[in-house]
């Protein structure tokens, strides 16, 4: 649950930054950095926020999944033998951090692998799934399979999706402020990736993007500790370890819209 969803349940329950300040102890301008994503609470405080507005950490976990339509939200899903539809998502914030200039976005127009025909339903794309490792050349991609789903006509031609096996972008005790700390990807599941130009040039802090550095395709999230943004793997232990974090040793081919888990019984 980041400052975004806490400012929403603030207004719900007639709270007032000058309030909220009061209830904690501290100066109405420290919750007003809180709020322009300058600087962020602690831990403690964080709890502290969360005791106050009544929600548990388990309710703040159900922001965290996805499970609000308010807010930057990255769909979390999980299914049963067949696909869902589901929409793209975009939000209009910029990035936020002193060496953001040194971004390399992807600069992939579209991501048209082995096209099939139009869907008779316009708002229908089929979305290919290519392998991890093609995404490191789009030419040379081939589609191993597809997705029926409904999104914008705009985004139609603009969304690939990949299977990512391993274990190594699952949660544990990560080591970011709350506000980033919620992102899981499981063994098996697919990551759905917009290359639109719209969605690169809105990411912002806390947004999940799919980058690349060494050679190698990684998921990683925006992430600013109040001074810089960088590019944070998702495991703890690749965050201690990981020499990629910055922006300048990335290039960002997009942004993740959804993670889907299927699962057949």
């Amino acid at each position: 649950m980041n400052m975004s969803h806490i400012k929403i349940e603030l207004r719900k329950k007639g709270i007032t930054q000058k309030e909220l300040a009061e209830k904690l102890g501290i100066t109405t301008n420290a919750i007003q950095k809180w709020f322009k994503g300058e600087t962020s609470p602690t831990m403690n405080r964080y709890l502290q926020i969360l005791d106050i507005l009544g929600i548990t950490t388990g309710e703040a976990e159900m922001y965290k999944l996805g499970r609000t339509s308010t807010g930057n939200i990255i769909h979390s899903q999980r299914t049963v033998d067949g696909d869902i539809t589901n929409l793209a998502v975009s939000n209009n914030k910029g990035i936020v951090g002193s060496n953001n200039s040194n971004i390399a976005f992807g600069k992939n127009s579209n991501v048209s692998i082995n096209s099939d025909a139009p869907s008779n339903d316009g708002s229908l794309a089929s979305i290919p799934v290519i392998k991890r490792e093609d995404i490191l050349d789009f030419k040379n991609a081939k589609r191993i399979d597809s997705v029926a789903m409904k999104l914008p006509a705009d985004k139609h031609n603009k969304c690939f999706a990949f299977e990512y096996t391993g274990t190594d972008m699952r949660y544990d005790t990560n080591s970011m402020l709350p506000a980033y700390s919620y992102y899981s990807i499981d063994d098996g599941s697919k990551i759905f990736v917009d290359i639109s130009k719209d969605a690169i040039n809105s990411l912002t802090s806390g947004d999940l993007v799919v980058c690349i550095a060494d050679n190698k395709v990684n998921v990683r999230v925006l992430y600013n500790d109040g001074y810089d943004t960088t590019l944070m793997p998702l495991n703890s232990i690749a965050q201690n370890k990981d020499q990629n974090k910055e922006l300048s040793k990335n290039k960002i081919v997009g942004r993740v819209f959804l993670i889907r888990f299927d699962r057949s019984v």
